[in-house]
């Protein structure tokens, strides 16, 4: 190999690299401090999980919620809960928990993992 294409390959890998790590960097930056979940303590993450436990809500939600309480504001109420249908309440009865799921999606508009998550609590409840 030539010298001058020993000197074009080089630079061409170097630019390379530099390219990548800049890239690196700012989608580290645009989404935050990629280490910030290294930095919860273990008791906020008991709280985080409690929180979720009782609510039923995403971890999204629950780490706001409980961020939003260490800067001294109280926990968001829950939503109320929404009257479910005797129907679905005597699906679950009968352990037809897929039905239920369905009528509930029918009935709300619910997604089908929001579905689920509301038909689990109510069976945990029973």
């Amino acid at each position: 190999m030539e010298p001058d294409a020993i000197w074009l390959v080089a630079a061409a890998i170097s630019f390379a690299l530099l390219c990548g790590i800049a890239l690196w960097r700012n989608r580290a930056s645009a989404t935050g401090d990629p280490h910030a979940l290294r930095q919860l303590s273990p008791n906020k993450i008991e709280r985080i999980r409690a929180h979720r436990k009782e609510t039923g809500v995403g971890l999204k939600e629950a780490l706001l919620a409980i961020e939003a309480q260490d800067r001294g504001q109280p926990l968001p109420e829950p939503a109320p809960a929404s009257p479910l249908a005797p129907d679905i309440h005597a699906l679950v009865q009968r352990g037809q928990v897929i039905d239920a799921i369905k009528l509930y999606r029918e009935q709300t508009g619910a997604s089908l993992v929001e579905a689920k998550q509301a038909i689990d609590r109510l069976r945990t409840a029973r």
